[in-house]
């Protein structure tokens, strides 16, 4: 059942670089399949960074950001990842997860 996450990666690189009609649903829809079929939370991180930016896309906006936010629980402090989530946070106009969000940035940033 669905792809496995060997043969989905060159997959997703490609939808990645793709620009057409499409390419985004096919990449969230490729993103939740290898999820299903990757267990370790290392291995699941990758997926959900692709899934956080595809689903942000297509304006699921709830969905990149949990995608993130789990992505996030696994490499804390990932400013990448975090500037991905507050973007989103942005547009959902979630004051306080943004807020919480900035503040640890700053602090992690200023302590690197």
């Amino acid at each position: 059942k669905g792809a496995i996450p060997e043969v989905a990666e060159p997959l997703a690189e490609i939808l990645e670089r793709s620009t057409g009609p499409g390419s985004d649903e096919d990449l969230a829809a490729l993103c939740r399949d290898a999820l299903d079929h990757v267990h370790s939370e290392r291995d699941r991180r990758p997926w959900r960074i692709r899934l956080g930016r595809a689903a942000a896309r297509l304006g699921a906006l709830d969905e990149a950001a949990h995608n993130y936010r789990a992505a996030l629980s696994e490499t804390p402090g990932d400013p990448e990842v975090e500037d991905a989530l507050i973007e989103v946070y942005e547009r959902l106009g979630e004051r306080e997860p943004l807020i919480e969000l900035q503040a640890t940035a700053t602090k992690l940033r200023a302590s690197s």
